[in-house]
């Protein structure tokens, strides 16, 4: 895939310290292409705060790729629980489904257990009620404030 060897291609040359984000929105990474990118992240230590992999057909529709999304989120969970600088990771318009998301929430999870900051993760609500719940749950708040309401003083 031609996608893919420039999108590694330009993470090999991403200069090490921290950088601000990788963005890959609107291709055709799909399931393999994906994991290849977070596998490399991993393995060549690069750290980002925003890793944005949406709408990319991260899902089942390839023929005869029906774990597909689910082998990939394993790659992105072990990823989540070592890269400590992330602060957003945007999934939308994948269907990755019930089983990869739940990967998703167990390594939001892992991270919150092994004291790391949390991260606001975005994904598409195509999957277990539940699951998304916890998801945005585990995640971190992009709003400002507490989310109280001030009292009016009565005139």
């Amino acid at each position: 895939r031609i996608v893919l060897f420039a999108v590694v291609s330009t993470l090999s040359s991403v200069s090490s310290g921290i950088n601000a984000e990788y963005g890959v929105t609107g291709n055709s990474l799909q399931c393999d292409g994906a994991a290849t990118l977070v596998n490399t992240l991993t393995t060549q230590d690069i750290a980002l705060k925003s890793l944005l992999l949406a709408d990319n057909g991260i899902d089942a529709h390839d023929t005869g790729k029906d774990r597909g999304p689910y082998l990939c989120a394993k790659i992105i969970r072990r990823w989540l629980t070592c890269t400590q600088y992330l602060e957003l990771c945007d999934l939308r318009d994948n269907e990755i489904g019930d089983l990869a998301a739940r990967e998703i929430m167990d390594g939001l999870t892992d991270r919150k257990t092994a004291g790391l900051k949390s991260i606001q993760f975005l994904v598409t609500c195509r999957m277990d009620a539940n699951i998304y719940k916890t998801i945005v749950s585990l995640g971190k708040k992009s709003g400002k404030g507490s989310g109280k309401k001030k009292k009016r003083k009565k005139k």
